[in-house]
């Protein structure tokens, strides 16, 4: 960022932002990777069938989760951090939209990334790791040059996007779930965004973010992208 840019202000910018959307990812890994005994656990029995609805429902709820973050912050993004990092940092928000759509694509990988641990595919997550790095350390100078900040995290956006549908794409015989509800709840984020054009102020903000997460959520039951036996837990089998 600073040969790029020798903006000492975007650096900053640029360190907060990315430090955060890291931890995140450090966060989802260690939920990730808790799964990872289960399924190899149900694949040595020879319950594929299993281990495959587990995936496909870990995927599809780590996009609701990250979908819901990506709304959070389109809404509240502004206000969040003028209150936590104070209001100095306020132009680093622009920063966190490009992020919360990566953390959406991480999420959908990092299923990718257990499954080269299940199947013991070491060389699909390391290539994915190269392809992930490749986008930002050849255009990411680039884009911040133009952009600062955000055009920095636009490269790891790119990244992030790259090393999803790469890991989609390798591990797609030995993916015996569908990414299918994972999309649809990502998809399904999409009709709630409209109302982030009516903010102001910050409690305006908040009830704004408070109905789309409650829509969200209704779309998500009314089309059984998620169910209420689900939520109950009523529907996974476990050992």
């Amino acid at each position: 960022m600073h040969l790029a840019t020798h903006d000492f202000t975007q650096v900053g910018y640029f360190g907060v932002a990315y430090g955060m959307f890291a931890a995140g990812i450090q966060a989802l890994w260690h939920v990730v990777v808790a799964f990872e005994s289960l399924l190899i656990f149900w694949n040595e029995r020879g319950e594929t069938a299993t281990s495959a609805a587990w995936t496909e429902r870990l995927l599809a709820w780590l996009t609701v989760a990250a979908m819901s973050g990506v709304i959070a912050v389109i809404f509240i993004g502004d206000v969040a951090v003028a209150w936590l990092l104070g209001p100095e940092f306020l132009p680093a928000a622009s920063s966190f939209v490009p992020l919360a759509i990566a953390f959406l694509a991480v999420a959908m990988s990092s299923v990718g990334r257990l499954q080269t641990l299940v199947a013991d595919r070491p060389g699909v997550s390391a290539t994915a790791a190269g392809i992930e790095l490749a986008p930002f350390w050849t255009t990411g100078a680039l884009l911040a040059v133009g952009a600062g900040s955000v055009g920095a995290c636009l490269a790891v956006l790119a990244g992030a996007t790259m090393n999803a549908v790469y890991l989609a794409w390798a591990l797609r015989r030995e993916r015996p779930y569908s990414h299918r509800p994972a999309v649809f709840a990502a998809l399904l984020g999409l009709p709630v965004l409209p109302l982030a054009w009516f903010s102001g102020s910050w409690p305006l903000e908040l009830a704004l973010l408070i109905a789309a997460l409650g829509a969200y959520a209704a779309l998500l039951l009314g089309t059984r992208v998620v169910t209420i036996a689900e939520l109950t837990g009523r529907t996974l089998k476990t050992p």
